[in-house]
């Protein structure tokens, strides 16, 4: 069974690459300050995550920050009531490749932002295909292994990485960018 779900890794990989050489984006990089809206990525495997989204939709829209979230819900967690800006999604969202729907994708496409911040700890194919869809002109996210979907990586040491850990450091490089 091992071996079957490592073929089927490498062929949703595989999918993923494909589908991200179609896209075109004009990259822009923003110094923090010149950001006015902001999409927040996130896999959420635990109940109790959901409290970290909404801490952080809170924190930026208190630094004048416009905020869409998508979070990617996995099996077995109940998935909260979508919100203003919030694209909620689960796997029976997706095809057996991990692509999200039509209307998945069109959402997201639709989510007019400056930087798309994907604070997922792990890879999650859905989520990296909203992120090779998106047009956002920056894309940030920790470290992962499909590097051509990202413009800007922030490698951390795993035992310290939360969510919110991330999404702090995340915003410190920001600050340091000059545009």
């Amino acid at each position: 069974m091992n071996q079957l779900q490592n073929i089927l890794f490498k062929l949703r990989r595989y999918f993923l690459l494909k589908f991200h050489k179609k896209q075109w984006r004009d990259k822009k990089y923003l110094s923090f300050d010149n950001i006015s809206s902001v999409a927040l990525l996130y896999y959420i495997d635990d109940y109790s995550k959901y409290e970290i989204v909404y801490k952080n939709i809170k924190d930026f829209t208190a630094m004048g920050k416009t905020v869409f979230s998508v979070l990617f819900v996995k099996k077995g967690v109940l998935a909260e009531e979508k919100r203003i800006n919030m694209l909620v999604f689960t796997q029976n969202d997706c095809s057996w490749l991990c692509v999200p729907n039509d209307n998945i994708m069109l959402d997201a496409l639709n989510m007019s932002a400056d930087i798309l911040i994907d604070i997922s700890l792990m890879d999650s194919i859905p989520l990296q295909y909203i992120v090779a869809n998106s047009q956002v002109g920056c894309k940030v996210a920790m470290k992962k292994e499909n590097k051509f979907l990202y413009d800007l990586m922030i490698e951390m040491k795993e035992e310290q990485v939360n969510e919110d850990k991330l999404l702090e450091t995340i915003a410190f490089y920001l600050k340091q960018i000059k545009s």
